[in-house]
């Protein structure tokens, strides 16, 4: 996995009012509650997501079950987090239910990121589009821009993972369940640095038998 002690930066301010206003907020997230005091939530005073506030983390949803935010040390432009609003360490503590809305969220999440991100284009003046383009272009919402979608081919480049560390063991290093949404375009220097199990066995072996050759 890529070095994250050196993050790449957030998204501009413009870039996260479109993706609230995509994921039905406010642009300026003034409608995201982020607080734990319902029926349903249990948090912890010591837990880092049971205590987001607007102030200490870019928020961009918030339904009764999950959250949405920026990551704050992202792997690839647009890494989002989308947490479970109960607190939980495990993934197993999850209902069905619970665990159908999160991976739902995550899949929403990264369409709206990947879109407004990646894909969509934005053009100050539409006398330098062809006519295609002017043809093909949205209306111009809360800018003065035109929305110019990515072709077909454009939109087959890019694409997203979804992953889950549950687990010490497995890299989970916040105990209160997440899923990752990272958008993934063609040489954005982000992989898994783990060689598959055969690999290591095969230099394993060749580092044992090297004296025989």
């Amino acid at each position: 996995m890529r070095d994250r002690t050196k993050p790449r930066p957030l998204l501009d301010e413009n870039l996260v009012h479109r993706i609230r206003v995509a994921l039905q907020h406010q642009a300026d997230g003034g409608d995201i509650d982020l607080s734990t005091e319902d029926s349903y939530s249990s948090s912890k005073v010591d837990c880092v997501f049971c205590c987001l506030t607007l102030e200490n983390c870019v928020a961009l949803h918030a339904s009764a079950r999950t959250l949405t935010i920026l990551d704050r040390t992202p792997v690839t432009l647009g890494h989002c987090l989308v947490i479970s609003r109960r607190h939980v360490s495990s993934m197993d503590a999850l209902t069905e239910s619970e665990l159908a809305e999160l991976f739902t969220q995550a899949r929403h999440v990264a369409q709206v990121v990947l879109r407004e991100v990646y894909l969509t284009r934005r053009v100050s003046d539409a006398s330098r589009l062809t006519f295609s383009e002017r043809m093909s272009a949205r209306e111009p919402t809360e800018e003065p821009v035109t929305r110019v979608e990515a072709s077909v081919s454009s939109q087959e480049r890019f694409g997203y993972n979804i992953g889950v560390n549950n687990g010490r063991c497995a890299g989970q290093s916040v105990p209160h369940v997440h899923v990752h949404v990272i958008p993934r375009a063609p040489g954005d220097g982000f992989w898994c640095t783990h060689r598959p199990w055969g690999m290591e066995l095969a230099k394993r072996r060749l580092k044992m038998h090297r004296h025989r050759l």
